[in-house]
């Protein structure tokens, strides 16, 4: 369920659907949410023909966020299933995309039910879903983090399996609210927004003058432009206009591509002239959104789908905006989503957001020659952190708006943002409608000199309304209302012509569909103005004063674009803004805004809070802590454990137990190494690789020496050493070498240009862990060591066959035997300790593989290869435990008993007697996880 702020109700959310594929649909509910007003619509719709199910919604900064489950897919469809998936949409019904292939969930086990909730503190957003085949008994949840619905972070540690149902979900509640329920206080209520008063009065008609602002007599008119459909039907929506207003883009549905958005243009007379601006797809198909124009319509600027079916920063151009640039991302290495949302007037400057290496998303600019130059505007707070966004820019470039996350002393909600000055490095926090001026704000356009601002704002009623900010430092907020007749609903400002008469977006009807229209803006008549043609360079030092400073005159602050950038004002007076030209500003070299940044140390209060240790650093200095001396026997102690918390912390550790065996059988596989050797030479060879599986590493350094018996027999051994291991951490730590050693026989004989090979490798390691029982409240910190030991051996049988200018291509097959162990240990400094039984973990696969290795030059070779395994014997792994006056435990692990792997590299001879390679593989876990791994490998005949 969600509520609806465009029609005040509350909407449902379903699946409709049996064998065909499942769709979600909405419908509205009566105010007594006893029943459906509305016969129910498609919510989304899936263009791979994928059925999604256990839909839940989450809004954003003026964006919609739905999370499903991808549940059936088209017969030969290659689809993946039983995974979350993440679709945005700037409306809470309709236009959903999904920006990316990547899912929702950090685990390979098949999940369900997710559901989004906010953190309190404005830290971001948990997803929490079900590992619904991990435990078929209970509920098995996860949860991930997410500032920007792109990156999601698993969260460690959370105590949140104690909890049965299926499909869990989480509801804030208010200090008081919590209280009264814990009171078992039945008489909650919630408090809603305030409404408007009821209204039967019709539409207005198209053309009516209605107010921009409800204080306010200037005049508005409005325009319905359609959709790209031949019947006009659907939806569409207006992003941005040229500068004279002749082009407007967005995007509409259109009857040639199925349920996909499309980057839409409107011109020619009376905007009667649409087009379809297509995608960076060959084909031409997928989604597109059209957000910025430059001045005078030639560049249009958006986001687009490209072959990797992934949205990207977009610029169309040339002849009808058939020219498509792709302009990439911030990170490194290319990867992540962007988006353009505003260009200055002439197309060379580019704004709007991009993913970055820190995990999060920023407002960005493209510049440059052909927009090479990418820069990363950073956010309100003293760290840069957070989360932002740029929507629009003046006409010159030199001014950005849109939102960022403020430093929480100010509010933990993001504030409409502009950025200004060299590099666009002074930050000013514009502030909301609100009295208290907190709640949330954005920036979605600008005027051409950057001095009127137009977004939207929380407002006191608790509606998000359509917000202009112009005047001296752009002190002055207008609330510019809706199009509903009693002025109730929502709605947003996306674009503002050069002169800032001209508005653009969305607003409700009283129908409570989403319409794509027009605001014409009608300021009052300037008086007579006295323009300064020409601002000194000592200006652009001093910044625009705060919306809440209200001390500092509107007399003594700039015009904050020229302020920022001293670069000539504006040349003729129909370009310039009406709220430049109403209120010119007179320099001053005092005022300065405690909201503008461009350099801050932290605040005493900062340090403050930096210096006061989090409860995780206190629990871990619990942890680590002595234990309290022994009193006299004499005096009368007592302890109280949380026997429940206990049972919950050994089943916590029983999996951190599994995982880091898992990993010590993956690590064998490294040191049975197996090569040839020609007769009376002697094979050596150094290697270090690793194995990871997202949550643990371990490193392995091998040194192999090798035999040749014969011309057809080698034997030999290996020696391995661990220099770092990244266990399951807090539970685990190895602060101990680790040894480990092997031995190999192969037999190869020459056949058919090739050879047939018969070859056995046995291979065994060891090492000590401290193991530490994490805890929870009322509970000890078992501390305690064990051995961790594995043995590993493996018979196969294969061939390589040359095809053709050194091609070889192989095939080989086997069995494979394992037995890692945990020893037993008991608990030490704790009053109740847990004695925990052996662990032993025994697997036996049949497995099969083809190996190819391909020419690149005479001493270059690329190698791959892939290999399936089987279970001949169902692996087992079992944990035990017992403490006295508690109970006794045993855990089993569910354990995959097919699996893979997949493999590949380059090979290179540096020499008669030397050769070097690289080999990268991944592979699937027995827990379910995926594990990647490397080595990196030297050796020759002596």
């Amino acid at each position: 369920m969600a509520y609806n702020p465009l029609t005040e109700q509350n909407m449902v959310y379903l699946t409709i659907g049996t064998d065909a594929p499942y769709k979600p649909y909405y419908a509205h509910a009566n105010r007594d949410f006893t029943g459906l007003v509305e016969k129910p619509r498609q919510l989304f719709y899936a263009r791979d023909g994928v059925g999604y199910i256990n839909s839940d919604i989450t809004e954003q900064d003026g964006k919609y966020h739905l999370l499903m489950k991808a549940e059936t897919r088209l017969q030969g469809s290659t689809a993946q299933l039983r995974v979350i998936k993440h679709a945005v949409s700037d409306h809470l019904t309709w236009g959903y995309l999904i920006p990316s292939k990547g899912n929702v969930q950090k685990t390979t086990e098949a999940v369900e039910g997710p559901q989004a909730f906010r953190l309190n503190d404005g830290s971001g957003y948990i997803i929490i879903y079900d590992k619904y085949m991990h435990d078929w008994k209970r509920g098995t949840f996860d949860l991930v983090k997410t500032t920007d619905f792109k990156t999601f972070t698993p969260v460690q540690n959370a105590d949140i399996n104690t909890l049965s149902p299926r499909h869990g979900g989480v509801v804030s509640l208010t200090s008081d609210e919590l209280h009264r329920v814990l009171d078992k206080d039945t008489s909650i209520t919630v408090q809603d927004a305030a409404k408007a008063s009821s209204s039967t009065s019709p539409s207005l008609a198209s053309g009516t003058t209605v107010a921009a602002s409800p204080a306010s007599d200037a005049g508005v008119s409005r325009k319905d432009l359609g959709t790209l459909k031949a019947d006009n039907s659907w939806a569409s929506e207006i992003w941005a206009l040229s500068g004279d207003g002749s082009v407007a883009v967005g995007d509409a549905y259109t009857d040639a591509n199925g349920v996909n958005m499309r980057a839409a243009a409107w011109s020619g007379t009376d905007l009667s002239v649409k087009r379809d601006l297509g995608t960076l797809r060959s084909d031409n198909t997928g989604a597109a959104k059209a957000y910025a124009i430059s001045k005078d319509g030639s560049v249009i600027g958006g986001i687009a789908e490209n072959a990797d079916e992934t949205l990207h920063a977009t610029l169309w151009s040339g002849t009808n905006w058939a020219t498509k640039t792709d302009l990439g991302t911030l990170p490194t290495d290319k990867s992540g989503t962007s988006g353009i949302y505003a260009l200055s007037s002439d197309g060379a400057v580019a704004a709007g957001e991009s993913s970055v290496d820190s995990g999060t998303t920023h407002a960005a600019i493209w510049s440059g020659r052909s927009w090479i130059t990418k820069t990363d505007l950073g956010t309100l707070r003293s760290d840069n952190s957070g989360t932002s966004w740029a929507y629009a820019l003046s006409s010159d470039g030199s001014v950005v708006g849109g939102y960022s996350a403020t430093d929480r002393k100010v509010d933990v909600y993001p504030h409409a943002t502009l950025w200004s000055g060299a590099n666009w490095a002074i930050k000013t926090d514009l502030g909301t409608l609100r009295t208290d001026n907190r709640g949330t704000s954005v920036v979605r356009a600008l005027s051409a000199d950057g001095t009127v601002a137009a977004g939207s704002s929380s407002t006191d009623s608790g509606y998000t309304h359509a917000a202009l900010w112009s005047g001296s430092g752009w002190s002055d907020k207008r609330d510019l209302g809706t199009l509903r007749s009693d002025n109730s609903g929502t709605s947003w400002v996306r674009a503002l012509s050069a002169d800032g008469r001209i508005a653009a977006g969305y607003s409700e009807t009283d129908s409570g569909d989403p319409h794509a229209v027009l605001w014409k803006i009608t300021y009052p008549t300037p008086a007579a103005v006295t323009q300064t043609a020409t601002l000194t360079s000592t200006l652009q030092s001093q910044t625009p004063p705060s919306p809440t400073q209200r001390s500092v005159p509107a007399s003594a602050i700039q015009s904050p674009s020229a302020a920022a950038t001293g670069r000539n004002a504006t040349s003729t007076q129909a370009a310039q803004s009406p709220a430049a030209a109403t209120q010119p500003a007179t320099p001053t070299s005092t005022a300065q805004s405690p909201t503008t940044q461009a350099a801050q140390n932290a605040t005493p209060a900062q340090a403050s809070f930096q210096a006061a240790p989090s409860t995780t650093q206190a629990t871990a200095q619990a942890m680590n802590a002595n234990p309290a001396t022994p009193a006299a026997a004499s005096e009368v102690q007592a302890q109280i454990v949380d026997v429940t918390n206990t049972r919950r912390t050994i089943a916590r550790l029983r999996y951190e137990t599994f995982s880091a065996l898992e990993l010590q059988r993956q690590s064998l596989t490294y040191l049975q190494q197996n090569f040839v050797v020609p007769k009376g030479q002697i094979g050596w060879g150094a290697s270090t690789g690793f194995v990871a599986d997202g949550r643990n590493t371990d490193t392995l350094s091998t040194l192999p020496l090798g035999y040749g018996l014969t011309d057809t027999l080698t034997v030999g051994g290996t020696l391995s050493y661990a220099p770092y291991r990244a266990l399951p951490s807090p539970a685990f730590n190895d602060n101990r070498s680790s040894f480990g050693a092997g031995a190999f026989l192969n037999c190869h004989q020459p056949y058919a240009g090739g050879g047939v090979f018969v070859r056995s490798a046995f291979a065994f390691s060891r090492y000590h862990a401290d193991i530490h029982r994490g805890q929870l409240s009322g509970t000890e910190a078992g501390i305690g060591g064990a051995q961790i030991a594995g043995v590993a051996g493996a018979i196969e049988v294969g061939q390589d066959l040359p095809l053709f200018s050194d091609l070889v291509v192989g095939w080989h097959g086997g069995v494979r035997i394992s037995r890692v162990t945990r020893q037993g240990y008991t608990e030490a400094n704790v009053s109740f300790p847990i004695q925990y039984g052996d662990v032993a973990y025994r697997s036996t696969f049949a497995y099969a593989g083809v190996d190819v290795a391909v020419p690149l030059t005479p001493d270059l070779q690329w190698v791959s290869g892939i290999e399936i395994e089987r279970a001949v014997r169902k692996p087992t792994m079992t944990s035990t435990a017992h403490a006295d006056d508690i109970g006794d435990f045993q855990y089993g692990a569910v354990l995959t008993q097919a699996r893979g792997e997949a493999k590949t590299g380059l090979k290179y001879k540096l020499g008669n007697n030397l050769t070097v390679s690289a080999i990268a593989s991944a592979r699937s876990t027995a827990l379910g996880t995926t594990a990647v791994g490397g080595m990196l490998s030297f050796g020759g005949t002596l």
